[in-house]
């Protein structure tokens, strides 16, 4: 997502992201886990509709490829 925006988010496979969220998990181990994000190869990516961009567009057609 660089080409997006300069702030690319992490994405972190299930079985890691669900010790993220844990509350009990010290901070250091939290972002050490950072490392292990999934590679942006990992997506598929496709254009949508310019509606999207809308928080208020709710149709099911909001994630078909264009």
């Amino acid at each position: 997502m660089i080409d997006v925006h300069d702030r690319r988010p992490v994405a972190l496979p299930a079985d890691l992201a669900i010790h993220w969220v844990d509350p009990e998990v010290p901070t250091a181990q939290a972002l050490a886990l950072l490392e292990h994000g999934l590679p942006e190869t990992a997506f598929t990516w496709h254009p949508v509709r310019k509606e999207v961009g809308n928080s208020k567009y709710q149709l099911a057609n909001a994630i078909d490829p264009i």
